[in-house]
């Protein structure tokens, strides 16, 4: 079975703010095209094998995969496709976050 991802919007909404902050603070698009690389790359890790990232404590099925150690994604696996349900800055206080 082929998995497809669907990405939430808190998720498109958070990964945006990030790379267009990246735009911003550098004045270029080379990082933001690097996080967005190597985010794409995470994701056919998660396609290929749905159950590589760390089963997230306290949540039912929530599991999350780092890419490029300041950055996850958090994801649910549904029937058909990956649920991206956070793309998260980890520099940020985790009490902030929002996964269920």
């Amino acid at each position: 079975m082929t998995l497809s991802i669907k990405w939430t919007k808190p998720a498109t909404k958070d990964k945006t703010k990030i790379l267009i902050y990246w735009v911003k603070r550098n004045g270029s698009e080379k990082y933001s095209e690097k996080i967005n690389t190597e985010t794409n790359k995470a994701i056919k890790s998660i396609l290929q094998n749905p159950y590589i990232g760390t089963k997230v404590k306290d949540t039912k099925d929530v599991r999350r995969l780092i890419v490029m150690k300041d950055y996850s994604l958090f994801y649910r696996i549904k029937d058909k496709h990956i649920e991206i349900i956070s793309f998260w800055d980890n520099r940020r206080s985790p009490e902030d976050i929002n996964i269920e």
